[in-house]
């Protein structure tokens, strides 16, 4: 007999309705119960941001984002937020503000969540709580988290109300001031009954007591921070910054409509509170970052990373041993399996609809809603299947699910012999180049964005370069180091790229130089250029696709100043020209400066014939000295030469157009000369972006010092490389540290170095010539390039890739995962030398061989002293030895 089914969208949506009405039967009294405590957190919520309001604090503006938070303790961190502000305020006895702060702070439920977060958004969290990037903060929720918020608070307020003192005092004695602070208050409150500690998740948050080590006392903090106040000058100008509070009550509206939805899927019956429930963990924290960008990264990253079987996934779910619970839930089941948890339920559900047997009218309906929600939940980009509440929680005895995995596990691990991943040239080859996830931090949106380049078959990439009137430090090396990687990337994903460093070869520090040297313009920089390309050369840096001059590209200068006047925003004054910086109404959205804050003499030049403090110089005349020593061309506003600035908008435009990718450089050029150039260029060309993205590397110090000529301190890449120390291990030194992050160069950097290539090289012995040429790049560790420019996490990647080489017995995966590791390290710089080059320089290795049997003779014959001086002459040839327990010696 064959059933024939045929519904209607009517008698579909009937068939919806029955479902829904029979799944919740017998749940009216809980739906009643729901609705009541919706309405009476609402009625709670009221009266709690009323309370807020007659307290409010009274300049700041804030904004809560979480996931899974109970209205209470919404309202607790709002009250927390008061706290610290009005004790900072009372501290450090600032008056009310003139401006507005803006802050977001971001709480997490889930550990992982949390810290893949900071991971994407760019954020350093070292402290595995709280963390901060100076305006907004993000959290993780657990019982001591009041103190937390409290420390990252005190940052965030010395920072942005405390103008003059902020880098007078320490910000760790600031924050765990402002937190103990907090936290005495949140106490008194929770011994008097008036609020609750915050909830501990069942993700296992840490103990209470982990966060206590993160504290000092209260009294000490306090007596510190007045020692050091003391020190201040009383007449502090005035700080400035805001708030204004904006409790919320959607929460609790929500919760009254969880009420009818509980009917349908059940009710959280454990909780205190009803909480309102996100889809996503993420509410688009610290920035309106783009969640779609922040998922693809998330989607690339697993499909290479999880590697394990599913089978193998739920045998270590079911382990007894390795799980403090005898029973599991469902949800410990999903979050494990994670995305791969769709394939199993869809199986489940679409395996009945596939078998050919009479089926009651309805039946494929039932079976098809599940199918559809779990597609939409793909479709939209959910990392794991969403189920309800009162469905995660069902639970049952683990060594049941061991039973039934031990049962089917061999079944299931013969069908996973036939499964891989599908479409998979969307993510290798070129179809890896053509999707080309690349994250970036872009400084001038504060916020790590998909790198999505003007043109899809060009990349355009400018940087700025060096003032060639002295050797290069390690602070220029590390520029172009950074870049240098960055160029390789680009090439790698986009195939295209003009990248466009340009050379500084006019400016009042080589005229100083030529002068005191008695020597001339052309002779200093010719001779500085070349040292700056052999330098560069030794640290294994390519060179970029044009290198201009600036002395080559006046006639684009002259050019772009004549747009500049003829538009308004520039002037003539005194034989000078000035670009008016009140005339850019754009200006200091790169480094967040104003105009009206500008201090004359700070950073900017004083000068009576400026209209304003700010306004820079485009052209200035020609001086006795710029005669003497030819240093000047002729203009439309007479002899003289260009300013700094705007020679870097010229050479971009002339070789890049009005509009380019990307504009990179030291973080120290951010104020001014970047917000210069910007104001420049967009103000010459109406409607031109001028650069898209805005990279910047970190400072370096030395030994925690600014590098200086008064400290002495300078560290030349020559005399580095005068000194002995290879150009790749100061290469590795450099790149070993994120190039966004401060890097701080010490003797342990080279050393540490220098040991890490040592350990890369051996793995070459016994490989004489290798061709890596038709091997693969790592794919991890081009994911971690890609996840702006991670280059420490591709460094890791190279040494758990020469951890697994050194274990691997099959002589054929040896060579072929070697070929990857070697193609991988080259693509940074690294490894591009020889294993007899990187250790003999030159010596044979029989030479080596012969002085390591002369050693070993000379220990059989207790001539120690002969012995010791065998390995010291090893080592000045670059040889380091280790003996081993069989007598036998390695080098």
């Amino acid at each position: 007999m064959e059933v024939k089914m045929s519904l209607g969208p009517w008698q579909l949506f009937l068939v919806l309705i029955i479902i829904l009405v029979l799944f919740g039967a017998g749940r009216l009294p809980q739906v009643m119960g729901d609705l009541g405590k919706g309405i009476k957190n609402l009625k709670q919520e009221l009266k709690d941001s009323e309370k807020l309001s007659s307290n409010e604090p009274d300049r700041i503006r804030y904004n809560i984002r979480y996931d899974d938070m109970s209205s209470q303790e919404k309202f607790q961190i709002q009250k927390d937020i008061h706290a610290a502000y009005e004790n900072f305020k009372k501290l450090f006895d600032v008056n009310k503000p003139e401006t507005i702060l803006n802050l977001e702070v971001n709480v997490f439920n889930n550990k992982n969540d949390y810290q893949k977060y900071n991971e994407l958004a760019g954020i350093d969290a070292d402290n595995a709580y709280g963390a901060t990037d100076g305006k907004a903060i993000v959290v993780y929720k657990f019982a001591g988290m009041d103190f937390v918020l409290g420390h990252e608070l005190g940052h965030v307020f010395q920072n942005e109300l405390l103008t003059n003192m902020k880098n007078s005092l320490d910000p760790e004695l600031v924050g765990n001031l402002i937190g103990n602070q907090v936290e005495e208050e949140n106490k008194k409150d929770i011994d008097s009954g008036q609020t609750k500690e915050y909830k501990t998740e069942e993700y296992g948050n840490p103990a209470h007591n982990d966060a206590l080590e993160l504290r000092k006392s209260d009294e000490d903090d306090k007596r510190e921070v007045q020692k050091e106040t003391a020190k201040l000058d009383d007449n502090t100008e005035e700080s400035q910054s805001t708030q204004t509070s904006e409790p919320g009550v959607f929460s609790s509206i929500a919760s009254i409509f969880r009420g009818f939805i509980s009917w349908i899927w059940g009710t959280e019956e454990e909780s205190e509170s009803i909480e309102l429930s996100q889809n996503s963990l993420y509410s688009d924290p610290l920035s309106d970052e783009s969640h779609y960008s922040q998922i693809i990264v998330q989607k690339s990253e697993k499909l290479t990373k999880d590697k394990k079987l599913a089978s193998d996934i739920l045998k270590e779910v079911a382990d007894t041993s390795n799980n403090d619970s005898d029973k599991v839930t469902l949800f410990d089941v999903k979050t494990a399996l994670h995305e791969r948890g769709f394939g199993i339920l869809i199986i489940i559900f679409s395996l009945p609809l596939s078998v050919p047997i009479p089926v009651p009218p309805g039946y494929t309906t039932i079976l098809s809603i599940p199918l559809i929600l779990f597609s939409l939940q793909l479709l939209f980009g959910f990392d794991s299947p969403w189920m309800p509440s009162w469905l995660e929680r069902k639970s049952f005895q683990r060594s049941t699910l061991a039973l039934v995995v031990e049962k089917t596990s061999p079944a299931l691990k013969k069908i996973e012999k036939f499964m891989k991943p599908r479409m998979s040239f969307i993510f290798y080859g070129p179809g890896e180049k053509i999707l080309a996830f690349v994250m970036l931090y872009n400084t001038l949106t504060k916020k790590k964005e998909l790198f999505t380049p003007i043109a899809k078959d060009h990349v355009k990439m400018y940087v700025c370069g060096p003032t060639v009137y002295d050797t290069a430090h390690i602070g220029n090396a590390r520029s172009v180091v950074v870049y240098d990687v960055l160029f390789q990337l680009l090439k790698f994903c986009y195939g295209k790229v003009t990248y466009v460093r340009n050379i500084t070869d006019i400016d009042d520090k080589i005229i100083n130089a030529a002068s005191e040297k008695n020597s001339n313009i052309e002779s200093i920089t010719t001779y500085y250029i070349k040292a700056f390309h052999d330098d560069m050369e030794s640290i294994n840096c390519k060179e970029p696709t044009h290198e201009p001059k600036a002395t080559e590209n006046v006639d684009y200068i002259i050019e772009l100043i004549e747009h500049l006047l003829q538009s308004g925003h520039a002037y003539e004054s005194d034989k000078h020209v000035y670009f008016n910086i009140e005339s850019y109404h754009g200006y200091g959205a790169l480094s967040g400066k104003k105009t009206d804050e500008l201090v004359p003499g700070s950073r900017v030049e004083v000068n009576e014939n400026k209209k304003h403090p700010g306004d820079f110089v485009l052209w200035k005349p020609a001086s006795d000295i710029d005669y003497k020593l030819s240093s000047y061309w002729d203009s439309p506003w007479g002899e003289g030469r260009p300013g700094w600035h705007i020679e870097c908008s010229a050479m971009s435009y002339a070789y890049l157009g009005k509009d380019f990718d990307i504009h990179g450089g030291g973080i120290d050029l951010q104020f001014p000369h970047h917000e210069n150039e910007i104001a420049q260029s967009k103000s010459a060309f109406a409607g031109s972006m001028f650069a898209k993205y805005w990279i910047h590397n970190g400072f370096l110090t030395v030994n925690e010092e600014k590098m200086s000529k008064s400290l002495f301190n300078i560290v030349k890449v020559r005399d580095l490389l005068d000194n002995g120390i290879k150009g790749e291990v100061i290469r590795y030194a450099l790149l070993k540290t994120h190039y966004r992050k401060p890097l701080d160069w010490t003797e342990n950097v080279i050393s540490d170095a220098q040991e890490t290539l040592n350990k890369f090289y051996r793995l070459l012995r016994d490989l004489d010539t290798i061709n890596e040429s038709n091997a693969e790049i790592s794919k991890d560790f081009i994911d971690a390039l890609k996840n702006d420019l991670n280059i420490p996490e591709a460094l890791a990647i190279l040494h758990e890739m020469a951890t697994k080489i050194n274990k691997m017995s099959n002589e054929s995966e040896k060579l072929k995962l070697t070929k990857s590791f070697i193609k991988s390290a080259r693509f940074i710089g690294l490894l591009e030398s020889s294993y007899q080059e990187w250790f003999t320089a030159g010596v044979s290795h029989q030479e080596i061989e012969r002085l390591i049997d002369l050693r070993r003779a000379a220990k059989q014959n207790k001539d120690y002293n002969t012995a010791d001086k065998i390995r010291d002459q090893l080592k000045q040839m670059g040889i380091t030895i280790s003996d081993n327990e069989d007598g036998t010696t390695t080098w």
